[in-house]
C-alpha cells in the first residue's frame, strides 16, 4: 500500500524526470542547425514504488546513411581536388598567340617568308626569334605543370598534417565516449564530436568506420589498414622521394613506428585527388610536352644540320640537343650562337647555293606537314592538338564529376539530416507532452499535500 510520503516521491520523481526531459527538448531545438548534431530521444521506466525515471538518452544515428556521405563526401573531395588543378593549367594550353602551336605556325611561316629571299639577314634573324619564342612556349608549358604539381604537392603535405590531428583526436574522442555510460548526455556530446571528426576526414580521404561494441569506432584507409582503433591512432607522414622526382610520398606509420608506403592506393578525398593529378594527369601531360619536344627539336636538327648557311658551314643544329626526352620541353633552346649569327640558319642545300639557295629551307618547312610526333603517327601541330584536348577533356571531366559529386553529397546528407536531425514539429509534440506530465508530478504534490494538511487538521 502507497502511503502518503510514498505518493509525495512519486511526485517528485515526476517532476525531476520530465524536468530533465524537457532540458534534453530545449537542446534539440536550440542545435537543430548545428552541424553534426545528432537528435537526442529519451527513454523512460518505471521505478518500483518511486514513480519514474529517465532510462536512457539514446542519440539517433543511421549508419548506413553515413557511409554514404563518407564515401560521396571523399568522392567530391577528389573530383574537386582534380578539377581545380587541371583548370588552372588548362589556359596555358588554350590556343592564343602565345601557345605552343601558334608558335610553331608563326616559325614555319616566318620560314615561308625567307624562301622568297633566303640571303635576306632581317628574314632569317626574325626565323630564329621565331624558333626562339617557341622554345620559350615549351618552357613556359613545363613550368606550368611544374607548378601545378608543386602546389598539389604541397597542398598534400599541409593535408596530411590535419588527418593526423584528426586521428589523434578521434581516438580520444573514443576515449570519452567509452568512459561515458552508454545512451548518457555525456556520450551523446562526445559521439557528436566524434561525427565532426570523421566528416571531416572523409574529405581528405576514403574511410570506412566500424563501431564496436565498446562504444569505439575503427577508422579504416582504403585498402583496409587501420587509422583509428580504439583510443590508439596511427599517422600519415610525407617524405620527399626520387622515385617521385624529389615530390612526396605517403606513408602510414603504426603505434609500433612501423611505416607502409601507401601514396600508390590513395585515391579518394582531396589527398587521393591531389595524388592523382600530381603522379598522374599533370605527369601524362608533361610526358606528353617533354616527347613532342624531342621529336620536334631532333627531327628540324637533323634537317637543319644536313643543309648549309649563307656562309657556308654545315652540320650545325637550329636546336640545342635535348640530353634526354624526360625534362626535354623545360630545357628546350636553341643552338647556342645561332641568336647571334643568322647565317648560320641552313637554308641551302649545298656549299654552291649557300648564298640564295634554299633547297634545305623548303625541306624544313615541310616538316610542318611531316609525321614527325607521336611515334611517326602526327605532325607536331596534330601533336599539340592532342595535348591541348586530353587536358581540356580532363578539366571538363573533373569539373562535371565534381558537380555530380557535389549534388549526391548533398543529397545524401540531406538523408542523413532527415534520420538523425532533429524535427521542430517533433519537439514541440514532445515538449507538450512532457510539460503535461511535469503538471501532473506537481498536482500529485499538491493533492497530498492537501490530504496532510486534512490529517494535521483531524
Amino acid at each position: 500500500m502507497t502511503t502518503l510520503g510514498g505518493l509525495l516521491q512519486i511526485g517528485r520523481s515526476s517532476l525531476v524526470t520530465h524536468q530533465a526531459a524537457i532540458g534534453i527538448v530545449s537542446g534539440n531545438t536550440a542545435n537543430a542547425d548545428t552541424p553534426g548534431f545528432a537528435r537526442r530521444e529519451v527513454s523512460m521506466q518505471s521505478l518500483p514504488g518511486a514513480g519514474v525515471g529517465i532510462a536512457a538518452v539514446m542519440r539517433r544515428s543511421a549508419s548506413f546513411v553515413e557511409q554514404r556521405v563518407l564515401m560521396s563526401s571523399a568522392r567530391f573531395g577528389a573530383h574537386n581536388a582534380k578539377a581545380e588543378g587541371t583548370s588552372a593549367i588548362e589556359n596555358t594550353f588554350v590556343e592564343g598567340s602565345s601557345s605552343i602551336g601558334a608558335r610553331i605556325d608563326a616559325m614555319f611561316a616566318s620560314m615561308r617568308t625567307l624562301s622568297t629571299n633566303p640571303g635576306d639577314l632581317q628574314l632569317r634573324a626574325d626565323v630564329i626569334a621565331r624558333g626562339q619564342a617557341v622554345t620559350a612556349s615549351f618552357s613556359s608549358a613545363a613550368a606550368a605543370i611544374e607548378r601545378e604539381q608543386a602546389s598539389a604537392d604541397a597542398a598534400i603535405r599541409v593535408e596530411v598534417q590535419r588527418v593526423n590531428q584528426l586521428t589523434a583526436a578521434i581516438a580520444r574522442a573514443n576515449s570519452s565516449v567509452m568512459a561515458e555510460a552508454p545512451n548518457s548526455p555525456a556520450a551523446a556530446e562526445a559521439l557528436d564530436q566524434r561525427e565532426r571528426l570523421v566528416h571531416e576526414l572523409a574529405g581528405l580521404l576514403e574511410i570506412k568506420t566500424l563501431a564496436a561494441d565498446d562504444g569505439s569506432l575503427t577508422v579504416l584507409l582504403q585498402g583496409g589498414a587501420a587509422l583509428v582503433q580504439s583510443a590508439t591512432s596511427a599517422s600519415l607522414r610525407t617524405t620527399p622521394d626520387a622515385a617521385l622526382g624529389g615530390r612526396s610520398r605517403v606513408d602510414l606509420v603504426d603505434s609500433s613506428g612501423a611505416a607502409l608506403d601507401v601514396t600508390d592506393t590513395l585515391r579518394g578525398g582531396t589527398i587521393g585527388g591531389r595524388l592523382e593529378l600530381r603522379d598522374e594527369i599533370l605527369a601524362d601531360a608533361g610526358a606528353s610536352l617533354d616527347n613532342l619536344a624531342y621529336d620536334f627539336a631532333t627531327a628540324f636538327n637533323a634537317v637543319h644540320a644536313a643543309g648549309f648557311g649563307s656562309d657556308g658551314g654545315t652540320g650545325r643544329n637550329f636546336f640545342a640537343t635535348p640530353a634526354a626526352v624526360t625534362g626535354a620541353a623545360d630545357s628546350l633552346a636553341l643552338e647556342t650562337g645561332l641568336a647571334d649569327n643568322p647565317a648560320w640558319l641552313a637554308t641551302a642545300g649545298s656549299a654552291a647555293t649557300s648564298i640564295g639557295g634554299n633547297e634545305n629551307l623548303l625541306g624544313l618547312i615541310a616538316l610542318a606537314d611531316a609525321p614527325i610526333a607521336l611515334g611517326g603517327t602526327a605532325t607536331a601541330g596534330q601533336a599539340v592538338a592532342s595535348i591541348v584536348a586530353d587536358i581540356g577533356r580532363a578539366a571538363r571531366s573533373e569539373s562535371d564529376a565534381a558537380a555530380d559529386a557535389s549534388m549526391q553529397l548533398e543529397q545524401n546528407k540531406a538523408l542523413y539530416q532527415s534520420e538523425t536531425g532533429v524535427s521542430i514539429d517533433e519537439e514541440l509534440i514532445d515538449l507538450t507532452r512532457f510539460e503535461r506530465a511535469y503538471q501532473a508530478g506537481a498536482r500529485i504534490i499538491e493533492t497530498v499535500d492537501r490530504m496532510f494538511e486534512a490529517v494535521l487538521a483531524i
